[in-house]
């Protein structure tokens, strides 16, 4: 089975996008530790998956078998909704006195 065949894989962009999945990664477990990193890592994850969604849901009929593309876009909306959520949550509970209390 194949999921959206875009022919031949890209190692330099699979790269690319490792590099990027872990900054946004190590930013979220940071902004775990860090309570003034913890809005912008969220602003920040929540923007770049919305717009990881924004491709899938340009892409949504490449998908074989069919369910499988808006299945995916589905579940990176609730993600990036989840995202824009809890940042919105941590702006609004950030320490007063810090970066976050804007």
């Amino acid at each position: 089975m194949v999921l959206a065949n875009f022919g031949p894989a890209n190692e330099h962009l699979v790269r690319d996008f490792a590099a990027c999945a872990a900054t946004f990664g190590l930013g979220l477990l940071l902004g775990w530790r860090v309570p003034r990193w913890r809005t912008f890592a969220l602003v920040m994850a929540a923007l770049w998956n919305g717009f990881h969604a924004l491709g899938h849901l340009y892409d949504i009929g490449e998908a074989e078998p069919a369910i499988v593309g808006p299945i995916e876009a589905g579940a990176l909306i609730a993600m990036t909704a989840l995202l824009g959520w809890l940042a919105r949550a941590s702006a609004r509970h950030a320490p007063k006195g810090t970066p976050d209390d804007r």
